[in-house]
This record gives C-alpha cells, structure tokens and sequence, in this order.
C-alpha cells in the first residue's frame, strides 16, 4: 500500500507536466506534505492514532511529495540541458545518500508515530524553506 502512494504522486506529476507550472506543483506538494505530517502529529497527541492512521498518512506523504520530487529534479536537469545525465546522477546520489544519513538518524530516536510524523514534518518544512529561498535568491525570475 505505501508504494501506491509514491506511484500515485509521481502518476499526477506526470500528467500534469506541461499544464502546471512545475513551482506550483512543488509548493503544492510540499504545503500538502506538511499537511499530512501535521495529520499524524495531531491524531498522536489526540491519541487517535492506530496502524490506519500511520497507512494513510506514509500514503499522503509519499503521493505529495513524490509530486514534488518529480518536478525539483526535472527543473534541476533543465538547468543544465547538456549535462542532464550527470544532474540526474547528481539528484540521485543526493537522494540516496539523505537516505542513508536518514536512516542512521531514524535509527537513534524513538519509534513512535508522534516522532515519525515531527520529524518528516521537519524536514518538508526545512524542504520548503530551500523552496522559497531559491525562488527569491537564485531563480527570482521564476516567482
């Protein structure tokens, strides 16, 4: 179930290329993406949360930003047309070593969905801060 997620996020990314602007379909993954985390950080406090809560929201987690995913690497190879391959290679190395590191950290804190859903929340928060601060300070054409 949590790969119909990923598959479906990055489904809408691909039909939506060339009708959205990619920006929006970042921004709007994102804002989405912290929704999500806020749902499962509010169901914990709320002490609400079961195995159907943590389901629906690695399922909204992973759709949305799947979305945003998708789109940060296609403008990331656009910046550089010729070279694509090596920014593809680049975007994945990024990823696969975050995960790494990820995974080491996940390791050391407790397994709770209140940390799970503080934690993921934190780092599409931290996501949408580098969002933001490229659209102003390195791309400002594109605001």
């Amino acid at each position: 179930m949590i790969t119909v997620g990923n598959v479906g996020g990055f489904a809408i990314a691909n039909r939506l290329a060339g009708y959205v602007d990619p920006n929006k379909l970042i921004l709007n993954g994102l804002y989405l993406t912290i929704g999500s985390a806020f749902y499962l950080v509010l169901v914990s406090l709320l002490g609400w949360v079961n195995d159907i809560h943590v389901l629906i929201f690695v399922i909204l987690y992973l759709g949305c930003s799947a979305t945003a995913i998708a789109n940060c690497s296609s403008l990331s190879m656009n910046l550089h047309p010729k070279a694509a391959g090596s920014a593809a290679a680049v975007i994945g190395s990024i990823q696969i070593g975050s995960g790494a590191v990820g995974s080491a950290i996940a390791g050391t804190v407790p397994d709770y969905p209140l940390t799970m859903g503080l934690c993921m929340g934190g780092l599409a928060s931290i996501s949408l801060g580098v969002f933001f601060y490229n659209l102003r300070y390195k791309f400002p054409s594109n605001i």
